[in-house]
């Protein structure tokens, strides 16, 4: 004996003039073998669609945030370091030191939040399109 499938419509509502009726459906119960092949497809494609969103809920939203998230970090610490050094190294070669490495970690910090913000502007975008 096949498995037996229950059918649960959703009650309808029918606007009279008089005010509103519900009209109940009664459920109808049939064999998976007696179900057309297209409502066989269409219902394994809904639960593999389920099945997809279920896991994007546990993993997709979060571990795509932490990567964005490392992104931006790195784009800061990286901007930061290259104004840091080329600061150090052309205040040593010019003897003027601290002075070059205040102004180059400056422009280094700027740099980093410009590019930081350019990431986050593109990061927005992209989970409006998700």
């Amino acid at each position: 004996m096949g498995s037996l499938t229950v059918f649960r419509p959703a009650p309808i509502v029918l606007p009279f003039l008089c005010g509103i009726a519900r009209v109940e459906v009664l459920e109808c119960a049939m064999n998976k073998s007696e179900l057309d092949p297209s409502m066989e497809r269409l219902d394994s494609q809904i639960s593999r669609h389920k099945r997809a969103q279920e896991a994007q809920k546990k993993n997709g939203p979060s571990a795509w945030g932490l990567a964005w998230a490392m992104r931006l970090t790195t784009e800061m610490l990286a901007a930061m370091l290259v104004g840091g050094v080329l600061g150090w190294l052309i205040d040593g070669w010019l003897g003027t030191r601290p002075w070059l490495l205040i102004v180059f970690l400056l422009i280094g910090i700027i740099a980093g939040t410009l590019n930081a913000y350019r990431a986050a502007r593109r990061f927005e975008s992209a989970l409006g399109k998700r």
